[in-house]
């Protein structure tokens, strides 16, 4: 989350309102998924002022954006260790393979949302240690749109 919203504050301060607007689409569906709905709400907001480039909306809402969202950190922070890895059912080497394949597959169309959510698929099981580092470090270079760091990883 950090990470992701330092991305986020830095494509701001920087004035690359196309990156700001992707990374703020991305979270508009996370915070969906979580039931953050205000968060959501004022994302896809944002993302459609960074379409239109209405940098007076963009300017008025981000920070409150900002702190809503790294609000989340502490919140979610609770849910750590809850379930833990023991509970998710080992991946089949053939679907890992697979996996890694889409993901190569993706990655030269800069395709965010499809990446993402085969990271989230492998997310589900229990991969072996080097696969866990591997999807770890894939999805760190996707928040911050490494994609060729991503390549080379898969």
């Amino acid at each position: 989350m950090d990470g992701n919203a330092e991305v986020i504050e830095n494509a701001y301060k920087d004035g690359d309102i196309k990156l700001y607007t992707v990374k703020v689409h991305a979270l508009k569906s996370s915070a969906r998924i979580i039931g953050a709905s205000e968060l959501s709400s004022l994302a896809e907001k944002l993302e459609e002022a960074g379409n239109k480039q209405d940098m007076a909306f963009i300017d008025a809402n981000t920070d409150k954006f900002l702190s809503d969202y790294r609000s989340y950190k502490e919140k979610l922070s609770r849910m750590n260790g809850e379930g833990t890895a023991d509970d998710r059912a080992e991946i089949d080497p053939a679907e890992l393979k697979e996996a890694y394949a889409a993901i190569n597959e993706f990655i030269p169309q800069m395709d965010y949302d499809a990446v993402e959510m085969m990271i989230g698929q492998l997310r589900e099981f229990k991969l072996p240690p080097e696969d866990e580092e591997r999807v770890v470090e894939l999805e760190k270079k996707l928040k911050v749109l490494d994609w060729e760091g991503m390549e080379e990883l898969v």
